[in-house]
């Protein structure tokens, strides 16, 4: 064996005790690596996919979120439902919904009852007003009574008043002191003077009117106007009492009086 020769194999045992004592096969020459490179490229794979495995223990909420959304993807849908389909909009509508059958299970208050019924009210008392009277021509008096409207004419001044008397329908008490059973002062006024008599009711009766100058109440027939009911003549004493009598009948009557003034 020649020198050369025995020293490469020399070389090759010490290589090779060299690698025993490592703990390590010595590359063979000429021959690949047993791993290979496929070898390789999975190892750099499975480091790669522990780290990024470390990587998703250090962010779970990252990717946990991006895993219900991959699963929600991929998730099958399920069916709507009728309460799927009321949606936040009923939802919203329930409070409404409570304070409206609070506010009409809420007995009405004193003040809605006058908010809303002043008028009605009003319109009842003014109702109930024309209802408990009875009227003619502007003039009325309490229900049950009646009323007679005496336009007095001829009126010479506007001078003291104009008083209406009404007697009974009976001759013994025709134009008899005390016997007047109403009595209706008003102011004169000069032409004509409108008087409103309320009277007991239905009924026969007889007026006398008097234009009492100096409003002293007293007859002066020297300066003062009379005057009766159906304008009965009269001419230096009183009219006849058939002459003076009429009816009231459904609770009204009218009457013009003329005046006259004996002595002017």
């Amino acid at each position: 064996m020649s020198k050369h020769r025995l020293w490469a194999v020399a070389l090759s045992f010490g290589l090779a005790a060299c690698a025993a004592e490592r703990g390590t096969d010595a590359p063979t020459a000429g021959v690949p690596d047993a791993a290979g490179p496929d070898s390789a490229t999975a190892e750099r794979s499975t480091t790669g996919s522990g780290a990024a495995q470390a990587d998703a223990r250090a962010r779970p909420g990252v990717d946990g979120a991006a895993s219900a959304d991959r699963y929600a993807e991929g998730a099958p849908s399920r069916p709507a439902t009728a309460d799927d389909s009321a949606g936040p909009t009923d939802a919203a509508t329930v409070p409404e919904r409570v304070a409206l059958r609070a506010a009409e299970s809420r007995p009405p208050r004193p003040d809605d009852d006058r908010r809303q019924t002043r008028g009605e009210r009003r319109d009842r008392r003014d109702g109930d007003a024309k209802a408990d009277r009875v009227c003619a021509a502007g003039c009325c008096a309490p229900a049950g009574q009646a009323v007679i409207t005496v336009r007095v004419t001829n009126v010479k001044s506007d001078k003291g008043n104009v008083r209406v008397t009404v007697y009974p329908g009976e001759k013994s008490k025709f134009l008899e002191r005390g016997m007047g059973i109403v009595k209706v002062d008003v102011a004169s006024r000069a032409d004509s003077v409108d008087v409103c008599v309320p009277v007991p009711g239905d009924g026969d009766y007889t007026i006398a009117v008097m234009h009492d100058r100096d409003a002293d109440g007293e007859a002066d027939k020297f300066s003062e106007g009379f005057g009766f009911s159906n304008n009965a003549i009269f001419m230096f004493g009183p009219p006849a009492f058939e002459d003076a009598l009429f009816s009231v009948r459904d609770g009204k009557a009218d009457q013009s009086i003329r005046l006259k003034y004996p002595f002017g």
